[in-house]
């Protein structure tokens, strides 16, 4: 078994019990009424991550050196980012018109994206399958960043312009040949300089006199992130790619419990 394999194995057994914690934390949690869903939703997408990293540690126990097909942990991770945008989704309201600037915002990333991952796993029909809650995640994010005002104009243009950069430096690579070792390492600098930017936002936030549901957005938006970074990432940066995917649900478990605590029991 190589080291990145065990690593894997390591990391994904630690983010199974940083979720058993947050669950077991979350249905203690006493919520005001308003929150109950939002609560619910978050639970059972997080239950459905730790389905997903049961599934993961028993492939990689079993057969951790071939490609895992499509199978149960995809769905169980398209359960994950369904249920985290349902709970989006009920802090909008009735405010949920469409915006076709986040759709136009939605393709522009996510398209270029699930080429990617068509071409580095050649399945067509999987990551077609897999990209479409994908948008819709990133669709409802953006939605809830307008009208929670989570981040300001600049810095929201700021963050694109680097995830394009990154976007940029995937399909370079990927017709480079032999150049790819150059460039690759300068896509693993960027990516992970972005996600310790967007973890110290969400800490900010959070001691910060933000809103929780600001603070939740961020969150998300850092795992949301994160999981993508993973996607792009192999061997021992993926390794770090998932360490630093764990830190947002902690931080999203904090953030519901900011908004919705009922401080009266």
């Amino acid at each position: 078994m190589s080291i990145a394999i065990t690593l894997e194995i390591i990391f994904n057994t630690v983010d199974l019990i940083v979720l058993s914690l947050v669950i077991y934390a979350s249905i203690r949690l006493k919520v005001k009424e308003d929150g109950r869903l939002f609560k619910a939703f978050f639970i059972f997408a997080m239950i459905s991550h730790a389905l997903e990293d049961i599934y993961w540690i028993a492939y990689d126990l079993l057969r951790g050196e071939q490609r895992m097909p499509f199978a149960g942990n995809e769905i169980a991770d398209c359960a994950v980012i369904l249920l985290l945008a349902s709970a989006l989704a009920l802090t909008l309201g009735r405010k949920r018109a469409i915006s076709p600037g986040s759709i136009v915002i939605t393709l522009a990333f996510m398209l270029p994206i699930t080429a990617l991952w068509i071409a580095w796993s050649g399945q067509w029909v999987e990551n077609i399958i897999f990209g479409l809650p994908y948008m819709y995640f990133l669709y409802v994010i953006l939605l809830c960043n307008r009208y929670h005002e989570v981040l300001g104009s600049g810095e929201g243009i700021a963050i694109a312009s680097v995830c394009v950069v990154i976007i940029i430096l995937d399909y370079v690579s990927l017709i480079a040949g032999d150049f790819a070792s150059f460039i690759d390492p300068a896509g693993y600098v960027i990516m992970n300089l972005l996600t310790l930017y967007l973890l110290i936002r969400c800490i900010m936030s959070l001691k910060s006199d933000a809103s929780g549901l600001k603070s939740f957005v961020l969150s998300v938006i850092l795992f949301f992130y994160t999981c993508n970074v993973m996607y792009m990432s192999d061997g021992l940066m993926y390794d770090l790619a998932l360490l630093f995917n764990i830190l947002p649900l902690t931080l999203m478990y904090l953030s519901v419990k900011k908004e919705y605590a009922d401080d009266a029991c």
